[in-house]
């Protein structure tokens, strides 16, 4: 028996030593490395040492997009001097055979890959613009934003291999990051992820430090800021991030979903892409924001980050197959827009609702902008149409998902409480889908909506029927009358304007510019207002044209008649010469038409005082 038992250590042992060194060789494992102090021009470059290939010809790729955008951006534009070689240092045919592909011939003999990468945030061609918080910046000495799939590509059929990323960085830069590195020291750092998914799941953004780590319950939140113009820290963002994370943590009833959470916040003085948002991971996100108002970044950042933490359930834990086994290369649309972009964008509203970051009349407003926003788009498109085509033949709708999408959830919430007297909703239906697939679960599309109304009730699957996948417009009416809530379409009344004028707020301006006086009202003529006007601030608020409707509407909501409203603005003299002017009179009311009105009923039923107390978790 001991000889036995000898032969068969001496098989394990074996056995181990030889997976060690299949391990340490790398034959199953991809090893980058890269140097940020190696970047010259933008363009960093790239080394991989690779694992070991069982044919003669493979595919090397960069992803065309990723989950949680809604564009093909095709990151192997930015790829330049791609090469292969064997073990000896020998150069193996390649061929490019799309703007994110590479043919490599002889592949059983391949060893390494090199390549460069061109930041995206700044790019040759301007018309190659990326959304800055899915791209990279390589801003040297200052900071640098990597998200991997910029960086980083992969071999077909073989995602599912571990990544070890070997990244040396300036002296004294920390690396924010939702990945924990397995090596770190003052110059390098040492991530390992188990596969190519997760990789493109953690961004990774370095600077001099400046992060404020605080709990709420049993979770820690990081938040590390690179601030352009040094008018943010991440102190200034903590204040009402927590309020914001407490408020988390209350919805989810002391049982918040992560135990560690990284928000990585970008301000910079402009945007090169014309917008600024946000991109949504397991254990972080990561913001690009402009900087000006600081009262209006802290507002404008708290209502993001409401929104991207809360992907956490949809779709990163609860998400059809086309997620669940994301094509870099030929990315494939759920139908299901509705559940991950416009529960999340309701969900949201509904946490800073109950955490007290916004009253319910604030609230109700939330929603009738979405109503009035909504209608710029096409209505009568089925939601699940729009959804599945939106990369190509619908791109122009997939704002909408912000808009319509939340409006759907908002309904269906109602619709879920009504039919259960108060006691099921939205927020009980993704409990129950998480439970039932979770993050390593995939639904079928096709049948979603026969899963949640075996879940719920007969008369949902009505809904989604005629609301979802048909082209009915939602009943604003029947479904917030159940609430006591009144929806008026159209009606007369006194409202704020800022005169009556015309204004372009395309992407990309500098200013809001005034376009058109001519029918200015009496307000407008008090103002004095000039075409060509463009308007720099506000009240002493810099005013800022992609947030141009959200800045109307808060200073409209917290204004009454009499204030003196000032606007500095730049205008050209008789010589073509621009001079800053100020502007100056006091707030009126006019005779206005307002639409798509939402508003308390004050004659509401018991009933649907009870119910509405439901919905909203308040009096």
């Amino acid at each position: 028996m001991n000889k036995y038992r000898s032969i068969i250590v001496s098989l394990l042992l074996l056995l181990v030593s030889f997976s060690y060194s299949q391990e340490i060789s790398g034959s199953n494992v991809y090893r980058y490395s890269i140097n940020l102090n190696d970047i010259n021009d933008h363009e960093l470059p790239v080394i991989l040492n690779t694992p070991y290939m069982e044919k003669d010809e493979v595919i090397f790729r960069m992803p065309k997009m990723v989950p949680g955008t809604y564009h093909e951006y095709d990151f192997g534009r930015f790829v330049s001097g791609f090469k292969a070689y064997d073990k000896e240092g020998k150069s193996l045919p390649v061929k490019k055979t799309d703007n994110s592909s590479w043919k490599i011939s002889r592949a059983k003999n391949l060893a390494r890959i090199t390549y460069n990468v061109r930041e995206t945030w700044h790019p040759e061609n301007k018309d190659n613009f990326v959304f800055e918080p899915v791209g990279t910046n390589f801003n040297e000495g200052k900071s640098y934003v990597l998200n991997n799939n910029a960086v980083f590509g992969y071999f077909d059929d073989m995602k599912r291999l571990k990544y070890d990323i070997s990244i040396t960085k300036p002296l004294h830069f920390y690396a924010s990051t939702g990945m924990i590195p397995v090596q770190s020291d003052s110059v390098h750092d040492e991530f390992v992820t188990p596969d190519y998914y997760e990789l493109v799941d953690m961004p990774v953004m370095y600077t001099i430090s400046d992060t404020t780590v605080f709990r709420v319950g049993d979770t820690e939140i990081l938040i590390s800021v690179y601030s352009e113009g040094g008018t943010v820290t991440s102190k200034m963002l903590a204040g009402g991030m927590k309020k914001l994370v407490e408020a988390q943590d209350k919805y989810f009833n002391g049982d918040m979903p992560v135990k560690k959470y990284a928000y990585l916040v970008y301000f910079d003085d402009h945007t090169n892409s014309g917008s600024a948002g946000a991109l949504e991971h397991n254990q972080s996100s990561l913001y690009y924001l402009v900087e000006g108002d600081t009262q209006g970044l802290l507002s404008q950042f708290v209502i993001f980050a409401s929104h991207e933490f809360l992907h956490i359930i949809t779709p990163l834990s609860i998400h059809s197959e086309q997620i669940e086994n994301f094509d870099y290369a030929h990315p494939q649309m759920s139908k299901h827009l509705w559940l991950y972009e416009g529960v999340t964008e309701y969900c949201a509203g509904i946490v800073m609702l109950r955490g007290g970051l916004m009253d319910k009349n604030q609230f109700l407003d939330f929603l009738r902008n979405k109503i009035i926003v909504s209608q710029y788009f096409n209505d009568t498109l089925p939601f699940t149409v729009m959804s599945k085509d939106v990369l190509d033949k619908y791109e122009n709708q997939y704002v909408n998902v912000y808009q319509k999408g939340a409006l759907i959830a908002a309904c269906l919430d109602i619709k879920l409480r009504s039919l259960s007297e108060g006691k099921y909703s939205v927020k009980d239906m993704m409990n129950d889908l998480s439970k039932r697939f979770g993050k390593d679960h995939a639904f079928k599309d096709d049948d979603l909506f026969n899963i949640i109304t075996e879940m719920t009730y007969p008369g949902i699957r009505g809904f989604f029927a005629d609301y979802v996948e048909g082209p009915k417009r939602l009943p604003y009416k029947e479904i917030f009358n159940l609430v006591g809530v009144n929806y008026i379409e159209s009606g007369k009344r006194k409202v704020f304007t800022l005169g009556n004028i015309s204004i372009d707020i395309e992407p990309g301006l500098d200013h809001v510019v005034i376009t058109k006086v001519s029918d200015m009202n009496e307000f407008g003529k008090e103002m004095g207002y000039k075409e060509g006007d463009e308007i720099v601030s506000i009240n002493g608020k810099k005013l800022i044209p992609m947030h141009y409707r959200e800045f109307m509407h808060e200073l409209f909501a917290n204004s009454k008649v009499g204030d003196e409203l000032t606007m500095e603005v730049l205008r050209k003299d008789d010589n073509g010469n621009v001079k800053t002017e100020t502007l100056k009179a006091p707030m009126m009311k006019v005779d206005g038409v307002v639409q798509n009105t939402l508003e308390f009923n004050p004659d509401a039923s018991a009933q649907q005082l009870k119910l509405r107390k439901e919905w909203l978790g308040i009096d």
